[in-house]
């Protein structure tokens, strides 16, 4: 068992993960043993992620064991529940997560949510820009993850929002959307009064979207 491992930042450790993954479903029971039981062991945190993360790459057989997972008292299972879930992106996923969302009002399960994308995760995404449980810069950040058209135009309105952060965020957030129709947008943001919005829209626009017009910034 993973927890019985002296030093769990060992190869031996990583071996023991990366056969497990390769054994598929019969390993998830194991797994999930070992997940559930870090509550009790110093190096929660990192363990808790490598074996989500195993859980992840699994894939589907894994989903129902880490839905359960994400009712975990111990945050740092519930967390990293809620990111393996996006990262398998399995629809089924969605509901549970949304309901994480309202329980815990939790930034994990915002995450994996949007990860999995799609029109409606966006519009439930975009329904919680007015509650004042979550930070608007936060939930701009991830709806260009949902690689949805209809989060463009609250995009477009977030650089134009009077916290720095929601513009940088807003930046960032269509940089992951991806859509040529953000570079003039863009382009605009390079005379923001904030350095770290300019910083962040030439970034995007010279490695992402190769426009020449931010190369200035960096002379």
């Amino acid at each position: 068992r993973l927890l019985e491992i002296q030093d769990f930042f060992s190869e031996e450790a990583d071996e023991i993960l990366d056969t497990l993954v390769e054994i598929g479903e019969p390993a998830i029971q194991p797994l999930i043993e070992d997940y559930l039981g870090c509550e009790d062991v110093y190096y929660g945190e990192e363990l808790t992620f490598e074996i989500s993360q195993a859980l992840g790459a699994i894939g589907q057989p894994a989903i129902k064991a880490l839905i359960t997972a994400l009712d975990s008292e111990n945050g740092f299972i519930h967390s990293n529940s809620a990111r393996a879930l996006g990262q398998i992106g399995d629809r089924q996923a969605i509901e549970p997560l949304k309901n994480a969302i309202h329980k815990y009002e939790s930034y994990a399960a915002l995450y994996g949510l949007a990860q999995i994308g799609g029109d409606d995760v966006a519009q439930f995404l975009l329904g919680l820009l007015e509650s004042e449980k979550f930070e608007k810069a936060s939930i701009i950040g991830w709806l260009g993850h949902t690689q949805s058209d209809l989060v463009f135009e609250s995009l477009k309105q977030a650089l134009e929002d009077d916290d720095p952060e929601v513009r940088r965020s807003a930046v960032w957030s269509l940089r992951t959307l991806n859509q040529q129709r953000a570079i003039d947008l863009l382009v605009s943001l390079l005379n923001d009064p904030d350095y770290g919005v300019q910083y962040a829209t030439a970034i995007v626009l010279v490695t992402d979207f190769r426009d020449n017009r931010a190369a200035p910034f960096f002379a």
